[in-house]
């Protein structure tokens, strides 16, 4: 256990929580943080339970690590300490016991492997694991098995959130748990739609996210998660998991700066490449209940709903388009912006659904490039903005000075604007035609 300490200390979970809680006072280190230790995974959140309220015990941490706390659930007495260091960003999670004691607590989890508990001993005093559900020996043979008979009934979200430990972790659904899960799957859509998105966020911007289509089938939960979708999305099941194994996804992080751009944070829980891959599970779903499934089974927020529908309604024959660009910057970030409100989506989903070759796999990732360095508050800045034409075109504000401006942009899209002096020229053209038409 000299490895945890090691971790817990660089952590600054050790010695300030035990010096904190005082004597005769237990505080332990419980979950998913002890799971992924054992496993050599990467830790970035803690989470610690106590006999009573752990709040004062939080707040007085935050200040020790030079944290930020606040309030989860005050009913429940949930509460989290956040604090930025110069490698990660890292998340603590206080809660009082689930049940009377450190046992009650961990037969109320819901895999064995989440059910491990390590009492945070003063500095000097070793570490003991508590383990009384067996979690090590089902970490050793890579298997989730419930808690409890009745884990799922008590929270239908743990279906979800078993097939995301067995994406995440490469681990197999013990048969007896696969069962309970499965009579509980029809109760999932009763879950807050927030709930069921972080679960599915989290499973979605997992890099093996395709070895969860498969869970999903056979739960049943499907239809829950992404709405019915009709014939046509069942015949196209195969056709959505062949784009879930992300080809084109795989091709771009083979690229530094594909790789950047998908792990990009999209909002919601998602990742861009979480994302992209939402818009392919529903890329065969109707196109009236999308909004439906994103708005109000998903409560994603309306940027998120507007690129997903844009994404999904994207055609494999822009990358003709994208061959005919001139090779200059603002002429592709200008298209770009034609392809909807997340431009760079756009680019990254051409790749997903076209599996483009390297040479066009190169030209959306410059693209996408070209885009973010013009971008300035959410769009291109134009060459000769509204009041310019207004003031040298004698015009009033209306929808020709959008119009003309719209003009000019498909000019430079074209490659026959490259220079506000040529926009000047153009937009002094076409004032006299508007002259004339008066």
């Amino acid at each position: 256990m000299d490895k945890l300490r090691q971790i817990l200390t660089r952590a600054g979970v050790l010695p300030a929580l035990p010096e904190l809680s005082g004597p005769g006072r237990a505080c332990y280190l419980v979950g998913g943080a002890l799971r992924d230790l054992l496993l050599e995974r990467e830790v970035k959140d803690f989470d610690f339970a106590t006999p009573g309220d752990p709040t004062k015990l939080a707040q007085a941490f935050a200040r020790a690590i030079k944290g930020r706390w606040f309030m989860l659930d005050a009913e429940r007495k949930q509460s989290r300490v956040v604090v930025k260091t110069a490698e990660a960003m890292l998340g603590y999670d206080f809660a009082p016991f689930r049940g009377e004691d450190l046992e009650a607590d961990l037969r109320g989890r819901d895999f064995t492997v989440n059910a491990l508990a390590c009492h945070l001993e003063p500095q000097g005093a070793a570490l003991a694991l508590h383990d009384l559900l067996g979690g090590r020996g089902d970490l050793e043979k890579r298997l989730l098995r419930a808690c409890a008979e009745g884990a799922f009934a008590d929270d239908p979200l743990r279906v979800l959130r078993g097939v995301r430990h067995a994406v995440q972790l490469g681990f197999s659904i013990e048969p007896g748990t696969f069962g309970a899960m499965s009579d509980a799957a029809p109760q999932v859509g009763k879950c807050a739609p927030e709930r069921v998105r972080e679960e599915l966020a989290a499973t979605l911007n997992c890099e093996a996210a395709d070895s969860a289509y498969p869970f999903w089938q056979q739960l049943g939960v499907m239809q829950t998660l992404f709405g019915p979708g009709g014939k046509e999305a069942t015949r196209t099941d195969q056709e959505a998991l062949r784009h879930l194994s992300e080809r084109g996804l795989r091709n771009l992080d083979e690229e530094p700066t594909g790789r950047k751009l998908l792990q990009d944070q999209a909002g919601d829980g998602f990742t861009r490449a979480g994302l992209l891959r939402l818009a392919a599970c529903l890329r065969w779903r109707k196109t009236e209940e999308l909004r439906t499934v994103l708005a109000e089974r998903l409560r994603l927020s309306r940027r998120n709903v507007a690129v997903v529908e844009s994404l999904v309604g994207l055609q494999k024959t822009l990358e003709t388009q994208l061959r005919k660009l001139p090779a200059k910057p603002r002429a592709r970030a200008l298209w770009a912006e034609t392809l909807g409100p997340g431009p760079v989506e756009a680019l990254l989903f051409l790749a997903l659904i076209s599996e483009p070759s390297v040479e066009l796999r190169q030209a959306l990732l410059v693209t996408s490039g070209d885009y973010l360095d013009l971008c300035s508050e959410g769009q291109v800045p134009d060459l000769l903005d509204g009041s310019w034409i207004k003031k040298n075109l004698s015009l009033k504000p209306g929808p020709v000075v959008g119009k003309l401006l719209q003009k000019v942009r498909a000019e430079e899209i074209a490659g026959r604007i490259q220079t506000r002096e040529q926009a000047v020229r153009f937009l002094a053209e076409e004032g006299k035609k508007i002259v004339d038409k008066g």
